[in-house]
């Protein structure tokens, strides 16, 4: 659901992008924007959630670690994109972070189920 959101404010940006300055490309800022920025952080709590209790079976943490860190790079590069007016090369990191987070994801869902 957060990658669509994400893609349909790309489709946004995209239409405003050729007609004026980037600091006017959220200009009014859709509401998807702020509903996938507000996902964003609903994403971050629940796998700081999963992250405890992870910690607590004493598993090994070392893939959730990298998802949080991906999941930490994506709101970065978020709000660069937002208050710095996207900077150069922004916005292929945020798809770069967004592409590695979900394998990342994917991978951490795959090892629960083969140890099953």
């Amino acid at each position: 659901f957060q990658i669509g959101l994400g893609t349909q404010v790309r489709q946004f940006i995209d239409l405003k992008m050729h007609n004026q300055a980037n600091h006017e490309w959220l200009n009014p800022v859709p509401m998807k924007f702020y509903v996938h920025r507000s996902l964003s952080l609903l994403v971050l709590g629940i796998h700081l959630i999963l992250f405890w209790i992870l910690r607590k079976m004493k598993l090994n943490l070392r893939v959730f670690n990298q998802i949080l860190g991906l999941i930490g790079l994506e709101i970065f590069t978020g709000i660069l994109m937002f208050y710095m007016d996207f900077p150069f090369s922004s916005q292929p990191l945020h798809l770069i972070f967004a592409s590695l987070l979900f394998g990342a994801q994917s991978l951490f869902i795959f090892r629960i189920i083969a140890k099953k």
